[in-house]
């Protein structure tokens, strides 16, 4: 899973990455050290928060693309608002245990196809 996150990640700004994730001499830490981010007792990741703690009326340039696909199958919680992320929302990639989604406020794009989310999904929000 520490290499599922780190593709996640491999496209975003250095300073969204060093920010949560690199240590200070640029290596990535182990996922469990990373910010944010939330282990199952077996070591598996369970719940990404990487939301900005206040709302950002614009979108920001520059923040770089969070690459969605790469997110681990255990992941049953996402939390990416008002980062200005960019990316692509293709439902059928994201992780089948996932419930809840808040990627509001960022640069997705995609067509959106409801069908296609984890049917386990009690709740989303892509807006903006």
């Amino acid at each position: 899973q520490q290499s599922l996150m780190e593709m996640v990640v491999s496209q975003m700004s250095a300073e969204n990455i060093d920010s949560f994730s690199k240590d200070p001499n640029g290596n990535f830490r182990d996922i469990e050290e990373w910010a944010g981010v939330t282990l199952n007792d077996d070591g598996t990741v369970r719940e990404v928060i990487w939301s900005t703690l206040f709302r950002i009326p614009e979108k920001r340039d520059g923040q770089g693309t969070i690459l969605l696909e790469w997110f681990p199958e255990t992941v049953e919680e996402i939390y990416l608002n008002d980062r200005s992320f960019s990316g692509i929302l293709d439902c059928e990639k994201l992780p089948a245990q996932l419930r809840e989604l808040i990627a509001s406020n960022n640069r997705l794009t995609g067509t959106l196809r409801l069908e296609c989310l984890p049917n386990v999904m009690t709740f989303f929000d892509a807006a903006g």
